[in-house]
């Protein structure tokens, strides 16, 4: 059984592997320009991030929002080149997929124009990338996780960040199933996403099968929305292509404008079913007992709100 100094420099040792990851891959984007490790980066970010949710979630300071900021700050300016590249395989996949005339004759200049797009945020980046700001949020990251592992108790900081974490997803779903507009549906999928880096923080200090096979519904959520917001950003992609290029009165554009818009349109009816209709499945009933339990584990039994922990999200 480890101890609680032990827990702490398996927290500090984590927190300096992913900072080192976050720097190598940086310097890679630079060096390569490979879209995987736009990918990588992001997702390292994402990582740091809930590493630090959980460090400040008793005790929150202005280092810990600023460390927390500049990692949104990176992952933020590397947006709209991750959306070029997802944009350039749909574009690519519609292309393929062309089979009458007028589409054939329209995808191309769609094209033309995604891959300008992700030249120019490619390059917005890469020269404002700073190679010793990232250095310094390195720094201050493992010395913000290290001061924090002396001090905070990690298992019931994982905890709470588990219960704040679920609740936020069931109010951004509460809220969409009250207004069913593209943003509260995109604020679910953000929700979903943030609950499972908490997972799988929870998981890699406490190892837990359960929870790793029940956590594949918040995949789910994330990959049935995901694909709605994908035609989402190609629909107003192809509208915007027209709209530069004076193409909107072209009867052959507007069909193909027409398509993709009501593909989009299917997609988030589709996404609205699924989310009215999850929480009555045996997957979620699932998932929903198994982070009850796991916030309970690890809950620190002197804590006064340790005897919620057990029916934090039963009901």
């Amino acid at each position: 059984m480890r101890t609680q100094k032990e827990l702490s420099q398996e927290l500090v040792r984590y927190a300096a592997k992913r900072t080192r990851k976050l720097s190598k891959t940086l310097q890679t984007i630079i060096r390569m320009k490979d879209a995987e490790a736009v990918h990588d980066f992001r997702k390292t970010t994402r990582d740091l991030q809930c590493l630090v949710d959980a460090c400040r979630i008793r005790r929150s300071t202005r280092r810990a929002k600023r460390i927390r900021s500049d990692l949104q700050s990176w992952r933020h300016a590397l947006s709209a080149w991750r959306d070029g590249d997802v944009m350039i395989k749909l574009v690519e996949q519609a292309q393929q997929k062309a089979h009458h005339t007028y589409e054939r004759a329209v995808w191309p200049t769609i094209a033309e124009k995604t891959a300008a797009r992700r030249k120019r945020a490619a390059k917005e980046f890469l020269k404002n990338a700073d190679l010793r700001k990232m250095r310094k949020l390195r720094t201050k990251t493992r010395k913000l996780v290290k001061a924090c592992a002396k001090v905070e108790p990690l298992g019931d900081n994982l905890a709470e960040l588990l219960r704040r974490s679920w609740h936020r997803l069931h109010f951004a779903i509460d809220e969409f199933e009250r207004l069913p507009i593209v943003t509260n549906l995109h604020a679910v999928r953000i929700k979903a996403k943030s609950l499972r880096y908490a997972l799988q923080l929870r998981r890699r200090f406490y190892p837990d099968k359960k929870l790793e096979e029940s956590s594949g519904l918040l995949k789910e959520i994330q990959d049935q929305i995901g694909a709605w917001h994908d035609d989402l950003m190609l629909s107003e992609l192809v509208r915007t292509t027209f709209s530069e290029c004076d193409g909107l009165s072209d009867p052959e554009a507007a069909k193909v404008t027409e398509s993709i818009k009501e593909q989009e349109i299917v997609m988030a009816e589709s996404a609205r079913r699924y989310l009215l209709t999850m929480q009555e499945t045996e997957q979620y009933k699932q998932l929903r007992r198994v982070v009850s339990a796991a916030i309970y584990a690890t809950s620190n039994a002197e804590d006064e709100e340790a005897a919620l922990h057990q029916n934090a999200i039963s009901a």
